[in-house]
């Protein structure tokens, strides 16, 4: 029989004390590790060779992915962003906000004329203005009379003003669009990025709709 007076070890008791006693000696040993020139080059040279391996294997699923015709998770989001932005486009046309007008010729797209009027409640007396002519028709006023119509349908839906983006290197564009009475009023600088990574100055041109002949 057991004596009351003796008390009974408690194991969980022992279990935690041994558990913190562990602990302890093990930060101990980490801590004066840590303050050693070799633990910090080891760290360094498991670091780099995580990095190297993370790239690695990162091109290699790359490959993989590219020979057996699947896409890969940037593919995925690219995908995603670009139907996003199809999607918001759509809704825009439903809402009148853009109007696109079309010069064709026997089922042929020879140039077109955009007013994109913008979803700013302070800036709905504004439209940016974007006019592409085949390389065929330029030259021949194409431009000119998509421009013209632009500014007509602006007039009706109470558009104020007409800007018009370009980046300073395209030359023969800003000559028309100046030809036609827009004024510079804004450079931004290397505001454009092309596919190769180059920036470039966008130049912003504007023109009062009732002022245009």
């Amino acid at each position: 029989m057991t004596d009351p007076r003796i008390p009974i070890a408690d194991p969980f008791a022992m279990w935690r004390e041994w558990v913190a006693q562990s602990e302890r000696q093990w930060n101990a040993l980490l801590n004066e590790a840590m303050t050693t020139d070799q633990y910090g080059q080891s760290l360094g040279r498991f670091m780099e060779l995580y990095l190297v391996m993370q790239k690695s294997l990162g091109e290699a699923m790359g490959r993989y992915f590219t020979a057996l015709n699947i896409p890969t998770r940037g593919d995925v989001l690219a995908l995603g962003q670009r139907l996003s932005a199809i999607e918001e486009r759509l809704t825009r046309l439903e809402r009148n906000r853009i109007v696109t007008l079309l010069a064709e010729r026997a089922g042929a797209v020879l140039g077109y004329a955009t007013i994109d009027r913008g979803e700013l409640d302070w800036s709905r007396h504004v439209a940016e203005l974007r006019v592409l002519v085949a390389p065929a028709m330029r030259g021949k006023g194409l431009g000119r009379v998509l421009t013209q119509e632009a500014f007509a349908i602006g007039l009706e839906l109470g558009i104020e003003k007409m800007v018009a983006q370009m980046t300073v290197d395209q030359k023969g564009a800003v000559a028309v669009f100046e030809a036609m009475g827009f004024r510079p009023e804004a450079l931004l600088r290397d505001h454009v990025k092309d596919r190769d990574g180059t920036k470039h100055d966008l130049l912003i041109l504007s023109h009062e709709v009732a002022k245009f002949q």
